[in-house]
C-alpha cells in the first residue's frame, strides 16, 4: 500500500510547538505556539525531527510512523535503484588532479 497523499484527508498529521520548547519564538513560518496545524506526513516528520515540534495526539504520531514505514518499504522495493555508470558514482572512473 503506497503512502497516503495530500488529497486524502486522513493522511494529514497534527503537529504543534510550545513556548517551552522554543522560548522567545513567537512564530515559525505560519505556525504559532500551541496552535495545532495539520500537514502532510513528510512535513510532520520534518517538523518533529528538525524543528522540535510535537505530534498533537498519539494517533498523529502513529500515522506518521506508518507513513514513514510505507515510504521506506516503497523506496527499498524500487526496481530502478540508483544510477550506475555515471561519472562520480564509483564506477571506476578516475579524476585527474588539476595541473598548475
Amino acid at each position: 500500500m503506497p503512502p497516503k497523499t495530500a488529497a486524502d484527508p486522513d493522511a494529514l498529521v497534527g503537529v504543534f510547538f510550545t513556548t517551552e520548547s522554543h522560548s522567545g519564538i513567537r512564530q515559525i513560518g505560519a505556525h504559532k505556539p500551541g496552535t495545532v496545524v495539520r500537514v502532510e506526513p513528510a512535513e510532520a516528520l520534518r517538523l518533529v525531527s528538525v524543528k522540535r515540534f510535537q505530534y498533537a495526539t498519539a494517533e498523529d504520531a502513529a500515522t506518521a510512523a506508518v507513513w514513514l514505514e510505507q515510504f521506506n518499504a516503497a523506496a527499498l522495493s524500487d526496481p530502478v535503484g540508483p544510477a550506475t555508470g555515471v561519472d562520480g558514482q564509483g564506477d571506476g572512473a578516475t579524476i585527474a588532479p588539476a595541473q598548475e
